[in-house]
């Protein structure tokens, strides 16, 4: 068995992988890159080399995540640690690790825990033990079902790595039974728990976590969270929005690429499109031009089709063009057939059928909260100044509260009450396109 990377961990994680072998509940809470997963992976491959059971379980949210994560982890993982002698197959229809120990066979299911139901595939199984990574995103009644599953376990040990919640989610209260101050109050002999933060990380300089900090506003959930480790609600606005983030003035020579993006809205949301673009150097983002109609509270010729968004925006595409001074490097719609189809009429009508445009792809909203932060605070986004109702919608959005108490960090969104949150997801379909780029800097 050998390592294909080198890997010396920090004294805080030394001290815990020793003592998850006197330990059943072993639990690591911190921050993002603290070196978390590959602690309890350490620990988890001793734990397969002790037990003499012969089936286990690493989870994550989805099986392919679980494979990232436990088993190859960037040249870390168990497939690494037990390189030479295991093989990735299937277990019953399950992707699973087969390692093939001197005296016995050993085998490690890959489950994907977010969805209600996903205990089916493993329910009737007797399993030793069980990793699980993000604990606060998986679906409690599958991991009852995966703790029930270890009874008979002759060396049950679970492994548990998350980051902080806001102090009211479910994995920190009484209701579950691996909620993890409930363990540590109820049976504090029988946990073993660390605190992390980004100086645990034993390949993490000073200056790369300083670099990492200066991302975010000291005071954002998101500092406080993934820098700090720390246990905080989502609450209030989301954004700083600072005078930098205006943008009074613009040269379309300074920029090296653009793309367009339409966002039809349902009901009382607005139908948005956009024109985000990617500066010489790939050193800030610019929101140049808007267009912005909600249906809702209009009468008569007011009232917008299908065929009449399409329409607007095969002359918003026309007019950026002629703005720009070249094409799109690509055009984006959201998810809609009927303005699909509307859109390939109109550009065909309007003589531009060779422009091609596909769906846009979103990342978690978690992920795209994240991403603006960061991007508004370290002046890498600025929206011109006449993009009013995207300026405002940055300037207003605030968390939701009643799923910040689930642990969930998303916009609040109640167009009937007059919130905006369009113009954000349509900006944030531009801001992915050019995310690569853009984090080059």
């Amino acid at each position: 068995m050998s390592y294909h990377k080198l890997y010396k961990p920090s004294p805080t994680y030394k001290e815990y992988v020793q003592a998850t072998k006197n330990h059943t509940w072993n639990i690591l809470e911190g921050s993002v890159r603290s070196a978390k997963t590959i602690s309890n992976v350490q620990a988890f491959a001793a734990g397969i080399l002790a037990s003499p059971d012969s089936l286990h379980i690493v989870a994550a949210t989805t099986s392919i995540v679980a494979r990232a994560v436990w088993i190859e982890n960037d040249g870390l993982g168990l497939a690494h640690i037990f390189h030479g002698i295991s093989t990735i197959t299937k277990f019953e229809g399950i992707s699973a690790l087969r390692i093939n120990l001197p005296n016995r066979t050993v085998w490690v299911l890959m489950i994907g825990m977010s969805n209600a139901g996903s205990y089916k595939s493993f329910r009737g199984m007797s399993i030793g033990m069980v990793g699980f990574t993000e604990l606060d995103l998986l679906d409690p009644e599958t991991v009852e079902e995966a703790i029930r599953r270890t009874a008979a376990s002759k060396y049950r040990r679970f492994f548990i790595d998350f980051n902080p919640c806001g102090p009211k989610h479910r994995i920190y209260g009484d209701d579950l039974t691996y909620s993890v101050d409930r363990l540590r109050d109820t049976i504090p002999e029988k946990v073993n728990y660390k605190h992390a933060t980004l100086t645990d990380n034993p390949i993490m300089t000073e200056e790369r976590i300083e670099e990492i900090a200066s991302e975010y506003p000291p005071d954002s959930v998101q500092f406080q969270r993934f820098i700090q480790g720390k246990r905080v609600d989502a609450e209030g606005l989301i954004y700083r929005w600072s005078p930098w983030n205006t943008l009074n003035s613009y040269d379309v020579k300074d920029y090296i690429g653009y793309v367009l993006v339409a966002d039809i809205g349902e009901e009382d949301s607005a139908t948005v499109f956009l024109l985000v673009a990617i500066t010489q150097g790939f050193e800030e983002l610019h929101i140049i031009k808007e267009y912005y109609h909600k249906n809702a509270g209009q009468k008569g010729l007011a009232i917008k089709m299908p065929n009449d968004y399409a329409d607007d925006f095969t002359l918003f595409i026309r007019e950026s063009i002629e703005l720009m001074g070249v094409y799109p490097e690509m055009v984006y719609i959201d998810h809609d057939i009927t303005f699909n189809r509307e859109l390939r009429k109109s550009l065909n009508r309007n003589e531009m059928a060779n422009i091609r445009y596909k769906y846009a792809i979103k990342d978690e909203i978690d992920d795209r909260i994240k991403t603006g932060i960061s991007l508004l605070w370290t002046k890498r986004l600025k929206v011109y100044e006449e993009c009013e109702n995207t300026i405002y919608s940055y300037k207003s959005a605030i968390y939701d509260p009643k799923l910040s108490l689930k642990g969930k960090y998303v916009r609040y969104d109640a167009p009937k009450e007059g919130t905006m949150i369009d113009c954000l997801d349509t900006a944030e379909y531009g801001i992915t396109h050019f995310l690569k780029r853009i984090y080059r800097k």
